[in-house]
């Protein structure tokens, strides 16, 4: 490809020659072969096997930056798990859950995690910046850094702060959710499409979540484009956590109507359905991908929605 390569979707794969950059958003992709400029990819998993002339931004729940990778210039890395083993010829920013450092680096690292592990394999020749939790960093003996080493161990917070960080969370979440009831009402017949049509409505939403950012990237690469793109991405980011509020009422609801009772007040079957839907994404392991199914579920319901009142219309 001369140009410049853009890929969305499920699972993505790029193993061929560019001569512009590459831009992917998937829930997993691998991207090898040759690319002369920039990789810029946002995705569950990112994979990166190949060689690239200039720098790679990466954000994904996991980022590996493979053996096989060579970038020449600089890496900027974030994800729940970073790991970078392949070479970085220029300067390495990571930010992340558990981050492995396991491969050459001509310039400076920069890292901020819970956790660090330096590899044997580890190989920076300028200096190594890192602020970790305490007690969080594993050096390898055989790893070296030429340059100097400034370390921050900083102390975890205690169960009392998470326990009232993970309430104020769930309480601003059920806030947001009873004013967006009120104030739109066809959000209730939105969360009664989930029931009817939760297959269409998941896959809809997923479809979503991948595509808005990709088009809103093509609106900011053009200078007309450049107002409605960052509108887009404001829109994008409040909608993200609004999503699953449909959700909440959807399970609110399912608990407490009864058949040939009256109907819940949406507001009031939202407190119940929320509050199990917020501390479900709040817990570990299951909480993100709860979160991601939430956030497809309340962007395909409203879609579903959307699109069938215009054909009743």
């Amino acid at each position: 490809v001369p140009g410049d390569v853009m890929m969305a979707g499920q699972d993505v794969a790029f193993s061929g020659s560019t001569g512009g950059s590459v831009l992917a958003a998937a829930g997993g992709q691998t991207i090898g072969g040759f690319v002369a400029g920039n990789v810029r990819s946002a995705g569950g998993a990112v994979v990166l096997t190949g060689h690239v002339e200039r720098n790679v931004t990466a954000l994904g729940a996991d980022v590996l930056l493979d053996r096989d990778a060579d970038v020449q210039l600089n890496a900027y890395l974030v994800g729940g798990r970073v790991e970078q083993r392949g070479a970085v010829r220029g300067h390495l920013r990571v930010a992340g859950r558990e981050v492995v450092l396991d491969g050459p680096v001509t310039g400076n690292v920069d890292v901020v995690a819970s956790s660090l592990i330096l590899g044997p394999s580890a190989r920076i020749a300028g200096d190594l910046s890192y602020r970790v939790r305490e007690g969080g960093a594993s050096v390898d003996p055989a790893a070296e850094v030429r340059g100097e080493t400034t370390a921050v161990s900083v102390p975890g917070p205690s169960t009392t702060f998470q326990v009232a960080t993970s309430l104020g969370r769930i309480a601003g979440f059920l806030l947001v959710g009873v004013v967006l009831l009120l104030v739109v009402p066809p959000l209730a017949g939105a969360a009664q499409d989930l029931t009817e049509r939760p297959a269409a409505a998941v896959g809809l939403g997923l479809l979503w979540l991948v595509a808005l950012p990709v088009m809103t990237f093509a609106a900011a690469v053009t200078v007309i484009g450049i107002p409605l793109a960052i509108i887009s991405a404001a829109l994008y980011v409040v909608a993200l956590y609004a999503a699953p509020v449909v959700p909440g009422l959807w399970l609110g609801t399912s608990l407490l109507d009864r058949p040939g009772a009256e109907p819940t007040h949406p507001a009031r079957a939202f407190l119940l359905g929320g509050f199990i839907l917020g501390v479900g994404m709040l817990l570990p392991w299951v909480g993100f991908p709860l979160r991601l199914l939430a956030m497809a579920a309340g962007f395909g319901a409203v879609a579903v929605a959307i699109r069938a009142r215009l054909e009743e219309s």
